[in-house]
């Protein structure tokens, strides 16, 4: 694997905090001297894989770098932007050293792809109490925490913007994608294809506003990376999503000022009665917010039209598989998908206007997807139906009757999209979806542009060589 884990204690005399084998070793140096078993020292450049938490029981990230003291710092000093600044990320659980970026890249990735108890079972045998390991090897150099824009794991990539933004995969030629680990998700990168898992079983998968703001940080985070070429999206527990969590969407409403009726003196008047015996009584004592303050109620709503659009336009071909309740916002999660299967038991619909809301957000994207006619049939009943119904009306491609049938149709859609050149399906992707929000001629000569661009890429040549020698591209190898 070529690399050891632990370091000796910078305190002379201190126990090896992640390794026995390295018990009493002394004089770890602050410019990171790495030793063996035998306590030789080894000089020159080195890099770590490393996991930081946010807690025993909270969140995971792993990454890689050659300054180990200088990254572990940014996080504790909150400077790192995006997911790992959210979630606190800063405790230093594990490290291992490496004798150089090609061993190391590969461990953190495969670490990546680990399950998170896989983790935790790698922590807690080096480290049982999950102690922050910082302090054993931060030593007292002060320069290991300026904001230096070294490269901190190749020299060769010096000049890659936002490399120190936050912990990033490398595909061994520079590339990167950030990859979060948030506890509403679930994440597994494996030969190209990022397979995200809504997290809340216990909930049918209910999206929260941290659920909405994980999913758009995860499509933001891979909107660049051509090491991702589809995205899988499911859900835990046998449910693909029941909609908004009402939960949260009621502590936001809680949060709106009262008005009369509801926080008013004693001396308030009372609030009119209807006069019809039918009438449907309403929530009294809720007031909109002061003429410039920002509604909370709207703010989350939009949020999730946010996310729609960052999922719908991402780069990737995204891919739902939809199963047991695929509601509200699960339906509008599913519409914006580019390749859609169901199972044929997997329950769909529009609950909104049964619960006295509308599908605010979802609402364009299903008129997109099924057609106005359709979309309008079914928001105003609150008609839920099953996956051959979906079928018929073009939400889902296909609908199968087994795990097994659907995961071998899906392994097969796969093979097919990674036999597609990425940076063509991405274009071509953004092509389609400028259908109808712009005037033909308009769409005509983006078309253009975008296809002389791509004549003068690299795949274009790359597929018509493969395709004239009769062999496979190599995107597709």
């Amino acid at each position: 694997m070529g690399g050891r884990r632990g370091f000796s204690r910078h305190s002379g005399g201190s126990r090896n905090p992640v390794h026995p084998t390295w018990e009493g070793i002394t004089g770890l140096d602050t410019g990171f001297r790495r030793y063996d078993e035998t306590g030789e020292g080894w000089h020159g450049e080195h890099f770590f894989v490393y996991i930081l938490a946010s807690g025993k029981n909270g969140t995971l990230y792993a990454g890689v770098t050659s300054d180990l003291v200088r990254r572990v710092w940014q996080h504790k000093s909150k400077v790192v932007e995006g997911f790992t600044k959210k979630y606190g990320v800063d405790q230093l659980v594990w490290f291992e050293a490496h004798d150089n970026a090609e061993s190391a890249i590969a461990r953190e990735k495969q670490i990546k792809e680990w399950r998170r108890q896989w983790k935790r079972e790698l922590i807690e045998k080096n480290n049982p109490a999950w102690r922050d390991l910082y302090e054993d090897i931060c030593g007292e150099s002060p320069s290991r925490h300026s904001g230096e824009s070294r490269n901190p794991v190749h020299p060769a990539w010096e000049k890659i913007e936002g490399l120190d933004t936050g912990f990033c995969r490398y595909d061994g030629v520079g590339n990167m994608v950030e990859l979060p680990e948030p506890p509403t998700l679930l994440l597994n990168l494996d030969k190209g294809v990022l397979y995200l898992t809504l997290n809340r079983p216990e909930s049918r998968n209910a999206m929260s506003p941290e659920m909405l703001a994980d999913i758009e940080a995860v499509f933001a985070a891979i909107a660049a990376d051509d090491g991702v070429r589809a995205v899988v999206l499911r859900g835990e527990g046998g449910h693909f999503c029941a909609g908004a969590d009402l939960k949260s969407m009621m502590g936001a409403r809680d949060t709106v000022p009262r008005s009369v009726g509801a926080g008013a003196g004693a001396g308030a008047p009372p609030a009119p009665t209807s006069l019809r015996s039918d009438a449907v009584s309403e929530p009294r004592g809720l007031k909109p917010p002061a003429p410039g303050e920002p509604d909370p109620i709207a703010g989350i709503n939009r949020a999730f039209g946010s996310m729609l659009r960052r999922v719908q336009n991402a780069p990737q071909v995204v891919i739902a598989v939809c199963e047991g309740a695929v509601l509200g916002g699960g339906f509008g999660l599913a519409c914006v998908s580019d390749i859609a299967f169901a199972h044929v038991d997997a329950k769909f619909g529009m609950p909104e206007t049964t619960r006295g809301l509308p599908p605010a957000q979802i609402a364009p994207f299903v008129v997109e997807r099924i057609g106005l006619t359709q979309a309008r049939r079914l928001a105003l009943t609150g008609a839920q139906f099953r996956g051959a119904e979906a079928l018929r009306l073009g939400l889902v491609h296909e609908g199968f009757a087994s795990e097994e049938e659907l995961q071998t149709k899906l392994a097969d859609t796969l093979k097919q999209v990674l036999g597609c050149a990425p940076k063509a399906n991405a274009v071509t992707k953004a092509i389609l979806l400028n259908v109808g929000k712009l005037d033909m001629d308009a769409v005509l000569d983006d078309a253009a542009a975008k296809f002389a661009a791509c004549v003068r890429g690299l795949e274009a040549p790359e597929g018509i060589a493969a395709f004239m020698q009769k062999r496979a591209p190599k995107w597709a190898q």
